[in-house]
């Protein structure tokens, strides 16, 4: 399927990429830049260095005197997300190269390799993909390529990165498992004007699989309908959420899953819709985590709207992919 705004590229010309070299923690995956150079010569090839951001060295290209037509990216989800984002605002269509870690949009879209990758766009083969949007009103606006998370599994991240260096990932995983379901407080607030005390909440971008139960596989890039799974605030649920960012994270190495949900008929919601307002009753700063990087939502202004409106963007951006 060749999308509207793609062309082939079959020596580069045209595409500024940017690699992450700090994406992952694979480290036997081989340097991208040396077969990029040989198989796309006329390729513009940028190695992101310290303190760069990929969007800024990407609005950067594309506000120079000799602008891409093509935006690429190597590095894993946050990396991608971020390329995504630069490729909605400019209509450019986007090369995504895995690697990351798990990289679940690459194998979404079905490129599991460089080579896949690189040979997509050199045929000029791909598609349109939906992404979401995270509208904080007057405090601003974030794109979502995957996943939007909010309540135990941000803090959950939070703690394992912490830890991680110093006792190796599956204690991390464990350790921060146990703080983040005994220490995180529930969320005050209501959806789309219903009141609800939240344990954990899934926004993912298309439906995901199972279709009940722990989110574990993206099914499709262009559903255009968000997938909203919540765990409800019960004294029953803070043990289920324990036991999902167990089970969710190690079954998420084979099936390339995202954010945790513990499958819990009376205790969960579970629905899909094209947009949802979320609205929270505190005034204290909440983290949200989307497409696997925590952030720190933007501060309430006094007098300014305290709702959050997660929407699906349809057929936002176009890929190349076989």
């Amino acid at each position: 399927m060749t999308g509207e705004g793609l062309r082939p590229a079959p020596t580069g010309a045209g595409l500024f990429l940017v690699i992450n070299p700090h994406s992952g923690q694979t480290k036997r995956r081989p340097d991208p830049k040396p077969i990029l150079d040989s198989e796309m010569p006329d390729a513009v090839v940028h190695v992101l260095g310290k303190g760069e951001r990929i969007s800024d060295v990407m609005r950067a290209a594309v506000g120079s005197t000799t602008p891409p037509t093509i935006l690429g990216v190597y590095g894993g989800d946050g990396s991608v997300a971020a390329a995504a984002e630069v490729a909605f605002e400019t209509h450019l269509p986007l090369l995504v190269l895995p690697g990351g870690t798990l990289n679940h949009f690459a194998l979404t879209v079905g490129i599991p390799d460089l080579a896949t990758g690189i040979a997509a766009a050199q045929a000029g083969t791909g598609s349109a993909v939906d992404l979401a949007e995270i509208d904080f009103g007057d405090r601003g606006r974030v794109l979502a390529l995957n996943t939007l998370s909010v309540g135990v599994y941000p803090r959950f991240v939070q703690f394992r990165t912490r830890m991680e260096p110093t006792i190796g990932r599956p204690l991390a995983t464990l350790a921060a498992a146990l703080r983040a379901a005994f220490t995180a407080a529930p969320l005050d607030g209501s959806l789309d004007g219903q009141e609800l005390r939240v344990w954990s909440m899934f926004i993912g971008v298309g439906r995901y699989a199972p279709p009940r139960g722990a989110p574990l596989k993206r099914q499709g890039f262009d559903d255009g309908v968000l997938d909203v799974r919540i765990l409800r605030s019960t004294a029953r649920s803070r043990g289920r959420g324990f036991l999902s960012l167990l089970s969710s994270r190690t079954r998420s190495r084979t099936d390339h899953g995202p954010e945790p949900m513990f499958h819990a008929p009376r205790h969960s919601l579970v629905f899909t819709r094209t947009a949802i307002t979320l609205r929270s009753n505190t005034d204290s700063a909440q983290f949200y985590a989307h497409d696997g990087e925590v952030q720190k939502a933007p501060p309430f202004i006094p007098g300014g709207t305290r709702a959050v409106t997660v929407r699906v963007l349809p057929a936002a951006i176009e890929i190349y992919r076989p």
